[in-house]
């Protein structure tokens, strides 16, 4: 014995068995669930998982930082050896700071700065 249920859909009442309804619902919900679990095998477990993108993208930004960073570093560098090689006084002064060179007869003192 099925028992039928009645549904109102624009304003017309229609007689739907129960059986039916549950084959109906079963099978979409089969369909449903094979999708879910493919979404996520596909977000979460697969070799190329959404996640992992996500990772890689960051760590691709970090390097094109860095990138961007050393290229404007070597263009300073690039412009402190053209001043040096350019300009002896320069060359002299970097010489003086830098490594505490001294002409003869000349004193370095070093004093402590906090």
């Amino acid at each position: 014995m099925s028992k039928n249920r009645l549904f109102f859909i624009s304003s017309k009442f229609i007689c739907v068995n129960n059986n039916r309804i549950k084959r109906l619902f079963r099978s979409r919900n089969r369909y449903l669930m094979v999708a879910l679990g493919f979404a996520v095998w596909m977000l979460v477990f697969d070799a190329n998982s959404v996640l992992l993108h996500m990772e890689l993208n960051q760590e691709i930004e970090k390097l094109e930082k860095g990138i961007e960073f050393y290229h404007l570093s070597l263009a300073e560098d690039r412009d402190k050896l053209e001043q040096l090689q350019s300009d002896p006084w320069q060359l002299e002064r970097f010489a003086r700071e830098q490594y505490w060179m001294c002409r003869p007869g000349e004193e370095v003192f070093l004093v402590p700065t906090e």
